[in-house]
């Protein structure tokens, strides 16, 4: 196999019975190798959430075709998926199927298979192929699998173990892992209601910090932010946003209603360090709060994200 290896796969929909209604599933898959650790980011939009699904890839094999399934994808109420799984190249849940077997990706119904191996009806709300289609359900079978993967959820927090209602008092940081200068205060900001509030739509909600959190978060990439408009765009402007989202695969934007105002924020993934300081990982102080996803797990590598105060919006 190549040392690099990158291949696209669109998914487009074979079920419209699996569809939001007035919308048409689709999706997309890029698959990336590098030695022997792949991964695959997928993007699903417009799928019913009222299903659970599995992704599987699916190669020729012995005059038929095999799939391998890769891992369950749970999609938001707003029907999208965005996530990554990440595997061995050359022998992908140890099939004896790698990357440059593969000829096409399946986005299944759950419970229309329930184990990695065996026969059984496979309904695909969605099918993608790396080049021309071709009739793969012919001597279908599923590879056997002998290991679990690693999938990045869109939100860091969402793994977190839950406990009882230690989410209801969310607090920040003790003071000395925030930065010694002040935060400025919140600039007012102009704001294209309509845009913004559609932006919020069109993106999957993240509970990330619990039920006392009043401020509404969305899960979104530094590309969909950049739409949105050069003070947006500008927000991103700092090497660690990149870093994280490179590692973490996504960035939070949220926004919260205080009296007449609504104040945006942006949240940038990253673990718990007890000597971190704003400029010990390269943010300017406007990023000098650290909020943990269950405020009472103060141990090294806790999970959580730095905030940024955007700006606030009247009217």
């Amino acid at each position: 196999m190549k040392n690099y290896y990158r291949q696209f796969i669109t998914l487009i929909q074979e079920r419209a019975d699996f569809a939001l209604p007035g919308g048409e599933a689709a999706g997309r898959i890029v698959l990336e190798a590098r030695g022997e650790t792949a991964r695959a980011n997928v993007y699903i939009q417009d799928i019913s959430p009222q299903n659970s699904y599995k992704l599987a890839f699916v190669a020729r094999q012995d005059g038929g075709a095999a799939g391998v399934v890769v891992g369950s994808i749970v999609v938001s109420e707003r029907g999208k998926f965005d996530g990554r799984f990440e595997f061995d190249s050359r022998n992908i849940c140890k099939s004896n199927i790698g990357c440059e077997d593969i000829e096409g990706a399946i986005i299944m119904v759950a419970n229309a298979q329930e184990a990695n191996t065996g026969d059984g009806e496979v309904v695909t709300p969605l099918v993608g192929f790396k080049k021309t289609p071709w009739p793969w359900r012919n001597n279908f079978k599923f590879a056997p699998c002998g290991q679990d993967f690693v999938v990045t959820q869109k939100s860091v927090c969402e793994d977190v173990p839950q406990q009882k209602d230690v989410h209801d008092d969310v607090q920040q940081l003790e003071p000395a892992v925030e930065a010694a200068a002040p935060i400025a205060p919140v600039t007012p900001i102009l704001v294209d209601t309509k845009l913004i509030n559609q932006f919020f739509a069109d993106n999957p909600a993240v509970n990330a910090f619990g039920t006392a959190d009043h401020t509404s978060w969305v899960a979104v990439t530094p590309s969909d932010i950049k739409k949105l408009g050069d003070f947006w765009a500008n927000a991103l402007e700092n090497p660690h946003v990149d870093t994280s989202f490179e590692r973490y695969r996504h960035i939070l934007l949220g926004k919260e209603q205080v009296q007449h105002e609504t104040i945006y924020l942006l949240a940038v993934p990253d673990v718990y360090r007890a000597d971190a300081n704003c400029g010990g990982i390269g943010l300017e102080n406007e990023y000098c709060t650290f909020k943990l996803c269950r405020p009472e797990n103060r141990a090294e590598g806790a999970p959580g994200y730095w905030l940024r105060v955007l700006g606030r919006y009247t009217g």
